[in-house]
């Protein structure tokens, strides 16, 4: 190939580098099991992303290995497991991982106090309950 564009070989790398990253993926979530992605919490959120910079990285990167990615994927998931475990075997330490939810919104009236103190908009709240489907946001 001429110019400045990707080569064929370096195209088939990533064509094959994502399928195999997919697959691996796929098997390690189901390996570690549900809870791997399934709680939206901060943690979860770091792992989500985490992964996709890891998988990203192994397919768009000729230096890092198909085995590389997957080590790192083990590792991102084997944390996620620890954390999960440490979760649910001791309660106490569960505000470490998920604060206790904020009361903002009460009787269809916003608590601007706790709203500021978590640095929360009234747009935020009402996406959210249209979202849930609920009404009681609304201005009456």
């Amino acid at each position: 190939m001429t110019g400045s564009g990707p080569s064929w070989q370096a195209l088939i790398h990533i064509a094959v580098a994502a399928v195999l990253s997919y697959f691996v993926l796929i098997i390690l979530i189901r390996a570690f099991g549900q809870r791997a992605l399934a709680k939206w919490n901060a943690f979860g959120f770091i792992v989500t992303i985490a992964l996709g910079s890891a998988m990203a990285t192994g397919i768009l990167s000729a230096r890092v290995s198909i085995l590389q990615s997957t080590l790192a994927f083990g590792v991102l998931l084997a944390l996620q497991l620890m954390f999960a475990t440490i979760y649910t075997r001791w309660p106490r330490l569960r505000v470490i991982f998920n604060p206790p939810p904020e009361l903002v919104l009460r009787h269809g009236k916003f608590i601007a106090s706790k709203m500021k103190r978590h640095r929360i908009a009234e747009q935020d709240v009402r996406a959210v309950c249209s979202l849930a489907g609920d009404r009681s946001h609304r201005r009456r």
